[in-house]
């Protein structure tokens, strides 16, 4: 790569970091597995851009604030390095109705979301339990009620 591309590509990266939305989290607050590895390994960009999300593979991968995240092609792992606040999950990647509801941090099942103005919220869907059904019936109020929620569980 030549060193203006390479000068490009750095300027653009801290740009979008500087200019993020997202709030501030430490390690300790991403839903993260041993490993450090995100969202179960699934692709955030596939969230996005296909009717389903994909898991993705440790041949294309990016770490980003501590955590790894998989993707299915190099050119979604491109797409995540120009702007990674732009597909980080809200909440951390927990359940966006346990944080909202419960103002608790609660695992999810990766194949259970939603994108609500371009932003990626997670849930919990166990055998009794789907609490995207619950965040979709009452998301205005539950949403309002996450971010609150957020503000104090990463102080």
């Amino acid at each position: 790569m030549k060193k203006s591309t390479l000068t490009l590509l750095f300027f653009l990266l801290t740009t979008a970091s500087l200019w993020s939305q997202n709030y501030d989290t430490s390690t300790t607050d991403l839903n993260l597995s041993k490993n450090k590895v995100a969202i179960d390994g699934y692709d955030l960009i596939t969230y996005f851009t296909q009717e389903e999300p994909s898991e993705g593979s440790k041949e294309w991968q990016s770490n980003f604030n501590g955590a790894r995240y998989y993707f299915i092609n190099e050119a979604n792992k491109l797409k995540f390095d120009a702007n990674p606040n732009k597909f980080l999950p809200e909440f951390g990647g927990w359940c966006a109705y346990a944080v909202g509801a419960h103002s608790k941090k609660v695992e999810i099942d990766p194949e259970s979301f939603t994108v609500e103005e371009g932003k990626l919220y997670l849930f919990y869907n166990g055998v009794f339990n789907d609490t995207r059904e619950k965040w979709l019936n009452n998301h205005e109020a539950l949403k309002s009620k996450a971010y609150s929620n957020w503000k104090k569980i990463i102080q």
